[in-house]
């Protein structure tokens, strides 16, 4: 003994609270684990991060327990789950167990979120390389994500310099950031589950902190005891320091090692004389004796209560907590362990300069291509002149490649000849005389509409199905089935009704990007729909140069036409009053009298496009005097598109 009594009482407490902590963080890792505390807080925190702002469940039992709102699965923190790097790390197979639902991971880690994020990105996008898909996924919001978050996502690439591996880096620092927080978060409600734990415990073993430290204050032989076995236990090489490390990971304890426990427990209720063997507990007090009896049991009463308090309170630390306190007090003390060793602080891993990212050269461009963007800048602001795109003219009954110039009507040529005079241009020019595009809708007699009608009524493509469920879809121009005119975002009115008003599906997907206008709705129906009224028989083909030479015939809706161009851009006005370009569009027409006339009207945005032999090409979606504007399937659902898990029904 050292002569100070007040150390050896504090030495004795610390390692009474250290062997009762023990079982209270065991325990608390137990039910955290049964509840899934870790798992929902990590997806509270990723709800959080990838939502604007994480939907709350009501109650305060379901806040407590961090219940998933019913809005989870649609949001893109629904999706990062949703994603097979994500869904298949948990060890929960099963959504539910008991009353709590799990199947969702309790770590995940930085590399791992990162990864994931580019590869929602990479499979929403549309580019040459992983860096243009991202590009693309983040300008045109294939994600549907929320906006301010987008505008993170857009600040983050453009600190990364545009760079996927500088991104990643950006997401993993994001993540770290966030997670630091969200560990804060998980500490304060372990904390309030541990209190509690620690008070049952205190209760039922009468372990009364102002008991003890009475009983230590005047009990030479229990404080000598209780000393001796602290001294033993705060040993590195103990079994207590082992078993302080496994609950930091574990939530059981092996056989020896609980048996320790157990052992110093009796010890320990054995020298301060713990338990209820000999003290009435405060809750058998009589308190409905007469009043000169109420002050005698109510002060020991309070003494118990506020001593069990404190020990919850001070159990609620955790082991590791108090064993570290525990070996500084007996260092202090001078005996029983040598001065703790530092250990040689190890050096952080090497910084791996990643390699800079080069894309892929891209292909020279044609002679055409390089010729009608010079027609382009020398015609730049001229009166009359609404674009230069590569079309075809017919020489002697056979088309060919051409640069063609659309302007409005009535323009006088004259004027724009001038400006391309002395440009050295090979192809033949053709003027053509052109309104704006514009998309067909708000007509009387179309096939489909969302239940708003803000954007007027169009047509039913054809039907889909989808290789991660079993349901069917039906699919339309975006701007058909959005219920407003937020295009970039999964929002608003989601009903899709028939001519008849009657409700047809929901929608679930879609998007307006540089390359197409589409959407898709699950049908309510679950009955598997068939296309052949459309004229589909089987999957859909890419529209190719020779279908603009040949003339390939096609239909839609009963109607025919030819393809004119199979590749081109066109500005398309939208119900918004807004003008949007419209990439790679191939485009169809139909002669009356030696004119080109454009084959829809009003309504037929839409409408699917198929040859012949029963491939369907594309959909309509929108058009002018001249041509009709259908964007690709091949842009759409092909193997390296965005939506490629839709496949059309061809049975």
């Amino acid at each position: 003994m050292t002569g100070s009594i007040t150390l050896d009482v504090i030495i004795a407490m610390v390692f009474v609270y250290l062997i009762y902590s023990l079982l209270v963080t065991i325990l608390g890792e137990m039910i955290s684990t049964w509840l899934g505390i870790r798992a929902r807080n990590l997806r509270m925190m990723l709800e959080r991060m990838l939502n604007d702002e994480g939907v709350e469940p009501q109650g305060k039992i379901a806040k407590f327990f961090l219940y998933e709102s019913e809005y989870f699965k649609n949001s893109l923190a629904g999706r990062f789950y949703n994603h097979p790097s994500i869904k298949y790390s948990s060890e929960s197979k099963k959504e539910n167990r008991f009353f709590f639902t799990h199947g969702k991971p309790s770590y995940i880690s930085d590399s791992q979120f990162a990864d994931t994020i580019v590869q929602l990105f990479r499979n929403k996008g549309i580019g040459a390389d992983d860096l243009e898909k991202i590009q693309y996924a983040i300008r045109f919001n294939t994600l549907h994500i929320q906006p301010e978050t987008l505008l993170h996502f857009k600040n983050l690439l453009v600190d990364a310099d545009n760079n996927i591996a500088r991104f990643k880096e950006v997401l993993k620092g994001w993540y770290n950031e966030t997670n630091d927080r969200a560990t804060g978060w998980f500490k304060r409600k372990m904390q309030f589950i541990l209190f509690w734990i620690g008070f049952l415990l205190a209760y039922s073993f009468n372990v009364d902190t102002i008991s003890m430290v009475s009983k230590l204050s005047t009990d030479v032989n229990a404080r000598r005891d209780l000393v001796q076995m602290a001294i033993a236990a705060s040993d590195s090489n103990s079994t207590f320091a082992k078993i302080t490390d496994d609950t930091k990971s574990k939530v059981s304890l092996p056989d020896s090692a609980a048996k320790e426990v157990k052992k110093s427990i009796q010890q320990a209720n054995q020298a301060l004389g713990l338990g209820w063997a000999d003290v009435k507990p405060f809750h058998t007090f009589d308190c409905g004796s007469i009043i000169p009896k109420i002050y005698p049991q109510f002060v020991p009463w309070c003494r118990e209560f506020w001593g069990l308090m404190l020990t919850a309170l001070a159990l609620s630390l955790g082991a590791p907590f108090w064993f570290d306190l525990l070996k500084k007090l007996v260092a202090i003390r001078g005996v029983g362990i040598k001065p703790e060793e530092k250990k040689a602080e190890e050096k952080p891993n090497a910084v791996v300069p990643q390699p800079t990212l080069m894309p892929p050269p891209k292909p020279a461009p044609s002679l055409i291509e390089t010729e009608i963007e010079a027609v382009k800048a020398a015609l730049k602001g001229v009166v009359g002149v609404v674009d230069v795109v590569e079309g075809f003219i017919k020489v002697a009954g056979k088309k060919q490649s051409a640069i063609q110039i659309l302007i409005i009507g009535g323009t006088d040529i004259g004027t724009i000849k001038p400006h391309i005079i002395n440009l050295n241009i090979e192809h033949e020019v053709e003027y053509t005389e052109t309104g704006r595009a514009t998309t067909h809708e708000a007509q009387p007699g179309a096939t489909i509409k969302n239940k708003t009608e803000v954007n007027g009524k169009g047509s039913l493509g054809c039907f889909f199905t989808r290789r991660d469920t079993n349901k069917y879809y039906l699919a339309s121009c975006w701007h058909v089935l959005k219920g407003n005119t937020d295009w970039y975002e999964q929002t608003g009115e989601k009903s899709v009704l028939d001519n008849a008003n009657k409700p047809l599906g929901i929608v679930v997907d879609g998007t307006l990007t540089q390359h197409f206008d589409a959407g898709f709705a699950e049908l309510i129906d679950v009955k598997k729909p068939s296309n052949t009224k459309a004229g589909i028989k089987k999957n859909f083909r890419p529209v190719t140069i020779n279908d603009a030479f040949d003339e390939t015939v096609v239909s839609f809706k009963g109607k025919t036409a030819v393809i004119f161009n199979n590749r081109l851009s066109k500005e398309i006005e939208y119900a918004d009053g807004c003008t949007r370009e419209l990439k790679d569009l191939f485009s169809l027409t139909k002669y009356e009298n030696g004119n080109r006339t454009a084959p829809s009207v009003a309504g037929d945005s839409g409408a699917v496009v198929v040859d012949k032999a029963g491939y369907p090409l594309g959909m309509v979606v929108g058009g002018d005097g001249e041509f009709t504007y259908v964007v690709k399937f091949s842009n759409i659902i092909s193997s390296d598109s965005i939506y490629d898990e839709y496949s059309v029904i061809t049975t």
